[in-house]
Formats: C-alpha cells, structure tokens, sequence
C-alpha cells in the first residue's frame, strides 16, 4: 500500500493540484470506511 501511495503522491506532486492533501485525506477516510464496512459483515 505504501509503496503505490508513494508513487501517486509522485505523480501527483508534479502536477501541483491546490487540493491534493484534501483530496488524500478524504480519499484516506473513504479507505478506512470501507474497509470498517467490509468487516462488519
């Protein structure tokens, strides 16, 4: 996992969007939600 957010956040520096860490975060929450989902059942 690490290793691909590493190569994303890369990816994504070059590009300079203003809303990358906003858009992590809640990319991060979305994952963790899921995956708190994914459990319960």
């Amino acid at each position: 996992m690490s290793f691909y957010y590493f190569a994303f956040a890369k990816a994504y520096s070059k590009i300079q969007h203003p809303d990358f860490y906003k858009i992590m975060f809640n990319y991060l929450i979305l994952r963790n939600y899921l995956a708190y989902l994914n459990q319960s059942f």
